[in-house]
């Protein structure tokens, strides 16, 4: 997506003054700030809601999932079609709420697209203690990454190990404090078949092989 056009949402600010504007708020909002209260990756916003028109680049074709415009919504979703809509709700999506979007490709606009927000987090899945867990100072340091022995039981006692290990360490430098991060995963059993993290990733979704599979035939 080169321009997400939300001006041409129908009905955003109709909606955001009726369900979420308060008295502290200043009279004027800009129109991503009021999609970014409505929606996140913690909540969903009215069912009803336009989300206007996202414009691609002039290179670019259509095709059944178009990436661009996640980052005013938590990155919680996709835009896809509505045929691959539907073989999505044959699968395990957890919560979601989809929504009006509409797809500008050259002068063509299309009504054929969605924006399918998902709820669906594999936190409580986690078998920590056969997880395996690196540390690496700062970001991108991949020559200074050591595994971690420890075994780790939650994501609270990860944290707590974190801060440990930046006790003399300023918040704010990030080049040298000391992050912990999962190098491999593992799942107790569960039937999830798209999902995400709360805590362990930078808002990746993930999906099953079953799906993948499916989505490739």
């Amino acid at each position: 997506v080169d321009d997400h056009d939300i001006l041409k949402s129908e009905n955003l600010k109709t909606l955001f003054d009726r369900n979420y504007r308060t008295k502290d708020l200043d009279e004027f909002v800009p129109w991503f700030n009021m999609l970014s209260k409505m929606m996140n990756s913690n909540s969903f916003a009215p069912a009803e809601l336009d989300l206007g028109i996202a414009k691609l680049y002039s290179e670019a074709r259509l095709t059944d999932v178009i990436s661009g415009v996640e980052g005013n919504m938590g990155n919680s979703g996709w835009i896809v079609s509505k045929k691959l809509f539907e073989i999505l709700k044959n699968f395990n999506i957890g919560k979601y709420q989809n929504y009006k979007i509409a797809i500008k490709s050259k002068n063509i606009v299309s009504e054929d697209y969605l924006y399918l927000h998902f709820m669906n987090y594999a936190d409580e899945y986690i078998n920590y203690p056969q997880s395996i867990f690196y540390s690496e100072p700062g970001t991108m340091n991949f020559g200074s990454r050591k595994i971690i022995s420890e075994v780790f039981n939650s994501i609270e006692e990860i944290e707590t190990t974190i801060d440990k290990l930046n006790i003399d360490v300023d918040i704010f430098d990030f080049e040298n404090r000391k992050f912990i991060r999962p190098k491999k995963i593992f799942l107790n059993n569960n039937d999830l078949d798209i999902f995400k993290f709360k805590k362990l990733f930078y808002n990746e979704q993930f999906m099953s092989a079953k799906l993948a599979q499916t989505l490739i035939e």
